[in-house]
């Protein structure tokens, strides 16, 4: 019922669900991240609400990383703003997205528990899985209505029809 895109860094799990988003008819709704640097070497990670009704853009910044730095996380981010966008979903949304879950949210229990009951829930979810190993992104590897599929250069470019045929939407025409 679930579907989690996985594989190398840079090799093309986001773009494979945007591309089948942009084929499928099908109200969603959902999350991604965005990475944004400044001109000064710091680096900028925000959580954006994602719907294809184009709703108004929001964003919030869940993580600072300094030049030469790691990522400092801002937990309200996490804890606040994409719970309650996670939480916020029109009753007429038949598809959950979520991209991506990685490590930043390894303490963002609110959140992390927000996700799974997602899981547990009768609606759709299709998301993309950093490749990294935590509790939190194991517990979704081996939820009993997941369905990982690892993204890699021999398959990348298949991976919308792959996503297509695990999910029962209509395409546009």
């Amino acid at each position: 019922m679930h579907l989690f895109l996985t594989g190398d860094k840079g090799i093309g799990k986001s773009t494979a669900l945007v591309r089948y988003l942009d084929t499928v008819k099908v109200r969603y709704q959902g999350i991604r991240t965005q990475i944004r640097d400044d001109p000064s070497g710091y680096r900028y990670l925000f959580g954006e609400r994602i719907d294809n009704r184009q709703n108004p853009l929001e964003h919030f910044l869940l993580a600072t990383r300094t030049p030469g730095g790691s990522f400092q996380t801002h937990q309200e981010g996490f804890e606040k703003n994409m719970v309650r966008l996670l939480s916020d979903l029109s009753p007429d949304c038949n598809l959950i997205v979520i991209d991506e879950l990685g490590y930043l949210e390894d303490e963002a229990i609110a959140f992390q528990e927000r996700v799974l009951s997602l899981l547990d829930g009768s609606r759709p979810v299709l998301g993309v899985l950093k490749k990294h190993s935590s509790l939190f992104l194991g517990s979704i590897a081996r939820h009993h209505k997941v369905t990982v599929y690892e993204v890699n250069l021999q398959n990348r470019d298949q991976m919308p029809a792959e996503i297509a045929s695990f999910f029962s939407f209509g395409t546009k025409t």
